[in-house]
């Protein structure tokens, strides 16, 4: 949903394993993922990569297994608190380089960039109904 525009966009869950979050961060100046299973009416965390180790998933550190590569750091194998299970994210369009959601089936991958949804600056909110 844009509250900006009043864009409600409905996209079928069915079949999707993983749905990823792909950014630029402003700061570190290096893309992050963060994947989450569908569970339960929640977004689930299940794998967070990023490059720079200055960065923290939404300012905390998951109950993880680390693994620091070269040029990468991937949590994984995450234990999440209930409140990281999310029932909702909000975010908003960036402005460097777009974001884009990414569903992840059996099939293959579909990328949606979140541009699609609304301009630089605008809140998008992801919600599971």
């Amino acid at each position: 949903m844009n509250p900006a525009t009043g864009l409600e966009a409905r996209l079928p869950l069915a079949g999707v394993r993983r749905v990823t979050i792909r950014f630029f961060h402003s700061y570190d100046r290096h893309w992050v993922s963060e994947s989450f299973a569908v569970a339960g009416g929640r977004l689930v965390p299940v794998e967070v990569t990023y490059a720079d180790d200055t960065y923290d998933y939404r300012d905390t550190r998951y109950q993880a297994r680390a693994t620091v590569e070269r040029e990468k750091v991937v949590l994984s194998d995450i234990h999440p608190a209930p409140s990281d299970c999310l029932s909702r994210i909000e975010t908003r369009v960036a402005f460097t380089k777009p974001q884009r959601l990414i569903l992840a089936t059996g099939q293959g991958d579909r990328s949606i960039p979140f541009t699609r949804w609304g301009a630089p600056g605008q809140k998008l909110i992801f919600t599971l109904e």
